[in-house]
């Protein structure tokens, strides 16, 4: 193997190893998401809503409940953002792992072909 091989080698391997890490940042980044969007969502109302007049209330239900589906909203965004990257990052990692194989491969049989 080339010098350069070895460069481009340890380059690749480098570059493996940070997708793998990403995926799983990306699967922490899912999970916190599948367990924080149905909370946000059916979010209880406290005791402490009986201490207030009808009119105060309903303007704090209505700035709760807003304030919990804009929460929803921006997890549902981050969820689908995130499960975009996951596919991203699953497709460089395949062609990051051909790449090490074809680059390992011509170490032990010859030049193969790079498909």
């Amino acid at each position: 193997m080339s010098e350069k091989q070895v460069e481009i080698l340890e380059n690749l391997k480098g570059g493996w190893d940070s997708l793998i890490r990403a995926k799983d940042v990306v699967s922490n980044i899912l999970a916190v998401c599948d367990l924080a969007r149905p909370t946000l969502e059916n979010k209880g109302h406290g005791a402490y809503y009986f201490d207030y007049g009808a009119a105060e209330l309903r303007v704090m239900l209505d700035k709760h409940d807003t304030d919990i589906y804009q929460a929803s909203r921006i997890l549902s965004l981050l969820s689908d953002k995130a499960m975009d990257l996951d596919s991203l990052l699953g497709d460089v990692t395949g062609k990051l792992g051909s790449s090490i194989d074809f680059l390992t491969a011509s170490t032990e049989k010859g030049a193969p072909t790079h498909d």
